[in-house]
This record gives C-alpha cells, sequence and structure tokens, in this order.
C-alpha cells in the first residue's frame, strides 16, 4: 500500500500554491514567521498549537486531493498535519476510509524526539530553553488529539502502549 506523509504534502503545496489561496500552508513558514528560535521564544503554547491546526486545515486540502485522486486503491496517509474533525467528515463522506489517531503520552518519548530529531529543524539549531517549549506544545497537541478523537468517535492509538503496532493495524485494516 501506497504512503504518504503530511510532510511532503505540504512540502509539494508550498512549491506549487500561493499564500494568497492558502495562507495557513505558509503560517509557520520560515519566511513567515522569520527565525523560528525568535518565534517560539515570543509565542505562547497555546498560540503555537492554534497555529499548527491552522497549517493543517490547509495542508488537509492537499491530503483531500491525494485521497480523491487514489480511485480505487488503497493509501495511506501518515503525519500530524490531520485533525481528527475532518477524518470524521472524510469517513463520512467517503466508503472505505480507516483512521487511528496516533498520539503519545509517554514524556520521556517526546523529549528524546526534541532532542534527537528536533522539531523544525535539526535539534542543534535549538537552544534548551526553547526546547522545554516544543517539549510543551508537543504535550499539549497530543492531549488535543486525543480529545478531539473521542470526540469524533475515532480510535485512538498511545505510542507509549507496547503493542501499539497490533493496535494500528487492527485499527485499519
Amino acid at each position: 500500500m501506497p504512503c504518504i506523509s503530511t510532510d511532503t504534502i505540504r512540502r509539494d503545496m508550498r512549491v506549487s500554491l500561493s499564500r494568497k489561496q492558502f495562507p495557513g500552508l505558509f503560517l509557520l513558514d520560515e519566511s513567515t514567521i522569520g527565525d523560528p528560535v525568535d518565534y517560539l521564544s515570543r509565542t505562547t503554547v497555546d498560540k503555537i498549537v492554534s497555529d499548527v491546526q491552522d497549517e493543517c486545515r490547509d495542508v488537509w486540502k492537499g491530503v483531500l486531493a491525494r485521497v480523491r485522486n487514489a480511485v480505487n486503491e488503497s493509501l495511506a496517509i501518515e503525519g500530524v498535519a490531520i485533525l481528527p474533525e475532518q477524518v470524521r467528515q472524510l469517513m463520512n463522506e467517503q466508503q472505505g476510509v480507516r483512521a487511528a489517531i496516533l498520539v503519545n503520552s509517554d514524556a520521556n518519548r517526546i523529549w528524546t524526539i526534541v532532542e534527537q530529531r528536533g522539531l523544525g529543524g535539526p535539534p542543534e539549531r535549538f537552544p534548551d530553553w526553547i526546547k522545554q517549549k516544543q517539549f510543551e506544545w508537543v504535550r499539549r497537541s497530543n492531549i488535543q488529539y486525543r480529545s478531539a478523537a473521542i470526540l469524533w468517535g475515532l480510535p485512538v492509538i498511545d505510542l507509549a502502549d507496547e503493542h501499539h503496532v497490533d493496535n494500528i493495524l487492527g485499527a485499519i485494516s
């Protein structure tokens, strides 16, 4: 089954679409926010989460285009730019759509991602005091995604659960 990431969809959309058409798509682009460290230092965690969700709404338009172009074929789409309410709406409109919302409640695992992989660029780009804000942004986003998925009746799979791979396969099979 082909798999595509919302990161890839976002990147492709930014190359071919305009800010005027899709302002949310460019909301977190460096050409909009300036230096990411400055943005993170001057922006509250709640505003960061809100900005990310605004970006997700425009990325979702690209996700829908990919899904609708994949007529009669299976396609897996993964990424953080997928909001539970959008998934539920697609499931209501199109037969055969299966979904699971993945979250991570393991604070140590989140911190490891921030420290080793980085968010919004390589980890060495961000000072330690910004990494704490990145951690909180991811933690808060996970809480919101879990709540929204439950509200919209979608299965929630926590990556902290040792059986998460089996749970994912069960949810989308």
